[in-house]
């Protein structure tokens, strides 16, 4: 019977191990299961936090170069305000001298043949090849280069296309095809507008 009673109390005690074992398991099942969700909710919150950061950029370079161009303007501005005085001032010393404008008549004549002469560069440069641009921004950087002709093709043959179409139309990161992408914005290469979202056009004044 002393054995039997024995018995008894260690398969009891062995039956409470097990249940208390199996409980500990499925906790650990349990937190594994929050601590997965929890994993893949930061992963996911990194990738639209970095594309949120490189939008912020993006959106800097343009506010960067609209403040370089309001500053061109208001320096060329300033420019031909001085040039206007200039010339009133240099207009009214001449009117004193009546052979001094015919002299200044005369001259100005020819200095206006001689700009007529001259050749325009400006619609040459207007129209300079894209990938030549291409070739000469990434000269030091040939897988670069050849990610920017790629991105260049892919956006002239898919015009408008959005970033994330991009990015699956070629093998590197989204984070490697943005700064390409930035680099040709800034070449005035591409230009960039908003459609439910980034989307990424051939800049047909090349």
């Amino acid at each position: 019977m002393i054995e039997e009673h024995y018995k008894h109390k260690e398969e009891e005690r062995l039956k409470e191990n097990l249940e208390s074992f199996e409980s500990t398991l499925k906790s650990i099942k349990s937190k594994t299961k929050i601590l997965e969700s929890q994993t893949r909710f930061l992963k996911d919150f990194n990738t639209r936090l970095e594309i949120l950061l490189k939008c912020f950029e993006a959106y800097s370079f343009e506010e960067a170069e609209d403040s370089i161009a309001n500053k061109n303007i208001a320096t060329n501005n300033k420019a031909s305000s001085i040039t206007a005085s200039k010339n009133s001032v240099v207009a009214t010393r001449l009117g004193e001298d009546k052979d001094n404008v015919v002299n200044s008549s005369e001259d100005e004549k020819q200095n206006n043949k001689k700009v007529k002469t001259m050749p325009d560069n400006s619609s040459t440069a207007a129209k300079a090849n894209p990938m030549e641009v291409i070739e000469t921004v990434f000269e030091k950087r040939p897988a670069a280069k050849n990610l920017a002709m790629t991105l260049f093709e892919i956006i002239q043959a898919n015009e408008p296309i959005s970033l994330d179409n991009l990015v699956k139309s070629i093998k590197t990161s989204k984070y490697k095809a943005i700064e390409i992408v930035n680099v040709l914005i800034k070449e005035k290469v591409i230009l960039k507008s908003f459609d439910r979202g980034f989307v990424y056009r051939i800049n047909r004044e090349y």
